[in-house]
């Protein structure tokens, strides 16, 4: 999905630095010297990103006229050498993250290009989080499925989901949600595997003013703000030991401890677990609490990939097909015997959230034509690339070689990238991150690779 981002500097150097490093990551970059012409030109309403490249000694005043008019959910502020008490200035004025100005372009295309992973997977789950609630199935595990997730609706155990990457494990949490009787309170969704393990504690039960050097004033935690509803807590098989305990607390006493606070906080939340991965397997390898799993697991249910449950992928395709076409203002279209033969033969690794990206580009190259036919969807969706011999790990056939030269440049790099990130979790047995320090990036920015594709991780684990 496109990223647009929205870049503000008054160095021009540093505007033109920083468009540069996010056009090479195929980001649609905007540029202003300052957030007041940035918000008169209307481009900060719609960036799904924006980055603000500050002069040294600048703290959080353009961040408050930014926020004033709006900011998206993803903000990224660039400071020279940011210490503690800057970083905790920028992250409680609204900003997503903090990076050096220093850092060489490797390294800051680096950083930025995890952001940017990051923000096209919330864009990605913003378009499942819009599927109607009362989606109909013809596949009968999906329908067993549905029916058990409504029965434990009206109780308030502790659920654990668990399905593929894309398999849509929020949608049923929220499902769940809105079928409950705290359909009226809040659903707080929280990814574990993006907070960074010093924050999590704060993130999730809070911290009071001056818990910690740059802690200004006090905040509520993921917890007390789910207060009354449910709190989502997708890849929880990702939390650190340190905070499996706490949570293991939080969810025996019902009640949370903020950083630097003197006297817990009663919670009335019920907790929906989410994990791509087999979570008995981690207890038995001494990575995930026995307990904590029981108190999480009191129901499980288990989303069947899309590719069990081909008997959805036309009616599901023909829906995202409809909305697309409803927001372009064209007629909905409709799939022809081949396109209806070419979804339903694909194996969908990537599940729903790959069909929607499909949908939408074969919605948006196609249109204002009402019949799409295989040949308008993406070659070999993603297109799967193998070596062509045992030790040749950069060579091709030359059927392979000329499959992708007929083909957009943009299918060519996914599907080389999603090859290499096969071969890597397989050299690695599976293990983000020594995978992640071969390949010379950040886990969070291979983790958040690694979910965009579709991959199980769990595949590669011996």
């Amino acid at each position: 999905m496109l990223v647009r981002a929205a870049v503000i500097a008054q160095d021009r150097p540093l505007r033109q630095r920083l468009t540069r490093l996010l056009s090479d990551d195929g980001v649609l970059v905007t540029s202003a010297p300052s957030a007041e012409l940035m918000v008169r030109s209307g481009h900060v309403e719609s960036a799904d990103l924006v980055v603000l490249g500050l002069d040294n000694g600048a703290r959080v005043t353009p961040v408050d006229r930014l926020g004033a008019h709006g900011t998206p959910p993803q903000l990224v502020v660039i400071v020279s050498r940011p210490d503690d008490g800057v970083v905790t200035d920028f992250v409680e004025a609204g900003a997503t993250s903090v990076l050096d100005l220093e850092l060489g372009d490797t390294e800051l295309a680096r950083a930025l290009s995890s952001v940017v992973d990051s923000t096209a997977a919330r864009l990605h789950r913003g378009t499942e989080g819009r599927a109607p609630a009362e989606t109909e199935t013809a596949s009968p595990t999906m329908a067993a499925l549905l029916s058990l997730a409504d029965r434990v609706a009206v109780g308030d155990s502790s659920l654990l989901v668990l399905g593929e990457t894309g398999s849509g494990k929020e949608w049923l949490a929220r499902r769940i949600h809105c079928r409950s009787r705290r359909c009226s309170g809040p659903f707080v969704a929280v990814n574990c595997a993006a907070i960074p393990e010093g924050l999590a504690e704060s993130e999730l039960f809070g911290h009071v003013k001056g818990a910690f050097t740059g802690a200004s004033r006090s905040r509520r935690g993921h917890f007390e703000m789910a207060s009354g509803g449910t709190l989502f807590l997708d890849e929880v098989g990702e939390l650190p030991p340190s905070m499996q305990v706490r949570l293991l607390r939080a969810l025996q006493e019902h009640e949370v401890q903020p950083v630097g606070g003197e006297r817990p906080i009663e919670i009335d939340v019920r907790v929906v677990s989410a994990t791509n991965q087999s979570l008995e397997q981690a207890v038995e390898e001494g990575r995930f609490r026995k307990d904590l799993y029981y108190r999480l697991a009191v129901v499980t249910l288990r989303l069947p990939s899309l590719r069990e449950r081909r008997e959805d992928i036309v009616p599901l395709a023909v829906q995202y097909a409809g909305k697309f076409a409803h927001e372009l203002g064209y007629p909905k279209p409709t799939f022809d015997e081949s396109a209806r033969r070419a979804l339903e033969a694909h194996d969908w690794p990537g599940n729903i959230r790959e069909l929607i990206n499909v949908v939408e580009r074969t919605v948006l190259l196609s249109a204002p034509r009402e019949v799409i036919g295989a040949a308008d969807l993406p070659a070999k969706v993603p297109m799967r690339i193998q070596p062509a011999a045992e030790g040749s790990a950069w060579r091709y056939t030359q059927e392979e070689v000329d499959a992708i030269a007929r083909g957009p440049y943009e299918d060519a790099f996914q599907a080389f990238e999603r090859w290499y990130l096969e071969h890597l979790l397989d050299a690695t047995n599976g293990h983000v991150t020594e995978a992640a320090r071969r390949a010379g990036m950040s886990r969070r920015n291979l983790y958040n690779k690694i979910q965009r594709h579709g991959i199980r991780r769990e595949d590669f684990e011996v």
